[in-house]
């Protein structure tokens, strides 16, 4: 079976072929990882590079390792979903931590030559959150076709709801965006009112059971009651305050 080196942490490499975009040999293409710490406090994170060793091999591998978890067969270039839950995740703890990143980068390179139009990924293990802030949400939205966007259950903080957020704010493609089960807090969901409030192209969105307070809450029913283009608002399992379920019952 494909996996991840384990004798290397700052390099990622799918064994029996070569996952070239993170080969170590040129720290042009390393995934940033525990030793990037050490850059200086405060700077942007280094913009994910690919090397021109690029190959199809490489997506092959890749693909066969999400067939493999999805339970059926995936190709980035053909396959309109991929959806990943916690029952079907049984890999190594370091392709866990990792993979999702990988992903994120090959969304970023294929781009436009990507058909996926649902992405459902319901699984904590997969370290979504790093993800997203790494290369997954820029990933993402470089997806000509994907409307659908599912990361419920997946240990989600406010800085990855925020990188999310910041990808998708010009992305003119997702109407539905899922987010359950995760730890957002008011921070992620003032950031997800923003996001929903620029792009006018969002229909559904759903933060059940996100620790959203009183202040993200009102932010969520404000924007529902302002914005046309959102359908449908999904806020249950919060403590939002009878403020904002008054506002939200003003929509109904």
């Amino acid at each position: 079976k494909a996996r991840l080196d384990t004798q290397r942490p700052d390099t990622i490499v799918l064994h029996r072929k070569r996952l070239s975009t993170v080969a170590s040999s040129d720290p042009k293409m390393r995934v940033r990882s525990s030793s990037d710490s050490k850059e200086k406090a405060g700077a942007a994170p280094a913009e994910p590079m690919f090397g021109p060793t690029w190959s199809k091999t490489d997506v092959s591998t890749l693909e066969e390792t999400l067939s493999e978890i999805s339970g059926s067969k995936f190709s980035f270039t053909e396959s309109k979903n991929l959806e990943i839950c916690a029952d079907s995740c049984n890999l190594p703890a370091n392709m866990q931590r990792n993979l999702l990143t990988i992903v994120g980068f090959t969304f970023s390179k294929l781009g436009k030559d990507c058909k996926l139009k649902m992405l459902t990924i319901n699984c904590s293990q997969l370290n979504a959150d790093s993800a997203l802030q790494q290369s997954l949400a820029v990933g993402i939205s470089k997806l000509p076709e994907l409307v659908s966007v599912d990361f419920s259950d997946c240990g989600i903080s406010p800085q990855g709801c925020i990188a999310l957020c910041n990808a998708l704010a010009s992305n003119d493609t997702i109407i539905s965006l899922t987010l359950s089960n995760n730890h957002l807090g008011d921070t992620g969901a003032c950031a997800l009112a923003d996001l929903v409030a620029k792009n006018k192209k969002i229909r559904q969105l759903v933060v059940s059971n996100c620790c959203v307070g009183p202040l993200g809450g009102h932010a969520l029913a404000k924007l529902a009651t302002d914005q046309t283009n959102l359908l449908h608002l999904d806020v249950r399992d919060n403590a939002v305050g009878c403020d904002t379920v008054d506002l939200l019952n003003t929509k109904q």
